[in-house]
């Protein structure tokens, strides 16, 4: 009812779908055994849920041709994490055709290995490749609250908050001024997952304060910057096994208002073995992501997002990684490629990362295989560009 009442025109599919899933829940009703009205049950579920992917792909049509208003492509950047390693040239060259921006974040612990230790070097390098690629260019996330990504010396004793938010403020000050000093007028994503930090003994009223803290140093910084942040597991998975004070909208919504400088809001939706990852969930509910989101912060939206290849790699939130693979993934990206391009509220979508063993990232969600070969969800990034991203 929703997609009718804004103007969407409706295939045959969809409402063939859920006649015959009508008709399976009602034979679940009156079936006279548990069993075959199980199976019944079993059967309207998946046909309701085909219906709706059907309705979704209807209405991502209509949304793409709102947005290009009947012909071209629509602008959504798509990008990729560059998380240290360079890519080779064989690499670069694939690169460049499937996506046309990339975010660089190297980890904090790389550029200071002690607290007057600096070495930008190989910020210095990701950068210079990225630029010398043509690369719509974003720094950062600058702090991922995840203890294999912080200085130890940050982390080995016991630092109480103060000078926690001391250090945190010095880091983004000396980054961005640099970086502007040097010529940078590009996006800084301060901080990421800031809502399910799980560093320390630090409570979350206390990573929300951290989490401004860094925000507001960005903002001290004069200079032609655009400042970003993000949050992870935006259906607020965490949740369900600890008790929380902060959802994820209310914890997005108190930065967005105090910190008043934010251009855009980046949702990191990661399936796999990672800190904060997120339940395996329909497409629906991938598509409800940026509207709600922008609701709450008025602020574009950035999506994030990332699904390992191979069927060894756990998932944090689900016990099983069962129908993993580089086939899943590739269609995974195209179909998440196809829902967030047609967004109004998303300006860009990015993969997590490159490589499989990238730091930060997701085991086995790099875009290259173990031979350093491109999978096929390269390809599907290729395909969207081809198809409807500029």
């Amino acid at each position: 009812s929703d997609m009718g009442y804004r103007g969407l025109k409706i295939g045959n599919m969809a409402p063939e779908l859920i006649e015959e899933a009508t008709k399976s829940f009602g034979k679940a009703l009156c079936s006279p055994s548990i069993m075959e009205s199980a199976g019944h049950a079993d059967s309207a579920i998946r046909l309701a849920s085909q219906a709706a992917d059907a309705y979704l792909a209807d209405y991502q049509r209509h949304l793409v041709s709102l947005k290009t208003q009947g012909s071209g492509k629509v602008e959504t950047v798509l990008s990729f994490t560059l998380r240290g390693r360079i890519p080779n040239p064989d690499q670069a060259s694939v690169l460049r055709k499937a996506f046309s921006g990339v975010s660089i974040c190297i980890p904090w612990s790389r550029l200071q290995s002690g607290k007057a230790q600096w070495n930008w070097e190989p910020l210095d390098s990701a950068l210079a490749w990225a630029r010398s690629h043509g690369f719509v260019i974003t720094i950062g996330p600058i702090l991922t609250p995840d203890p294999s990504l912080i200085p130890s010396w940050l982390t080995e004793s016991k630092v109480d908050v103060n000078s926690i938010a001391s250090h945190f403020s010095r880091y983004v000050d000396q980054l961005l001024k640099r970086y502007i000093s040097l010529g940078f007028s590009g996006r800084f994503n301060i901080i990421n997952s800031g809502n399910v930090a799980q560093v320390g003994e630090l409570s979350e009223d206390e990573w929300l304060r951290l989490s401004w803290q860094a925000l507001d140093a960005a903002k001290q910084v004069d200079g032609p910057n655009e400042i970003t942040m993000g949050i992870r597991q935006p259906w607020g998975d965490i949740m369900a096994r600890e008790a929380r004070d902060h959802n994820p909208a209310n914890y997005l919504d108190t930065l967005v208002r105090s910190v008043g400088n934010i251009s855009s809001v980046e949702i990191e939706a990661l399936t796999g073995s990672i800190t904060g990852a997120t339940h395996w969930r329909d497409f629906l509910d991938y598509y409800r992501l940026p509207e709600i989101f922008y609701g709450i912060s008025q602020k574009p939206i950035r999506m994030v997002i990332a699904l390992p290849s191979n069927k060894k790699c756990n998932s944090e939130e689900s016990a099983s990684a069962v129908g993993f693979s580089q086939t899943h993934q590739a269609a995974y990206m195209h179909r998440l490629g196809e829902i967030f391009a047609a967004s109004p509220y998303v300006n860009e979508i990015r993969w997590h990362q490159t490589f499989d063993d990238d730091p930060g990232g997701v085991e086995g969600a790099g875009l290259f295989d173990d031979d350093g070969k491109p999978k096929p969800v390269v390809q599907s990034c290729i395909r969207l560009r081809e198809e409807i991203i500029r």
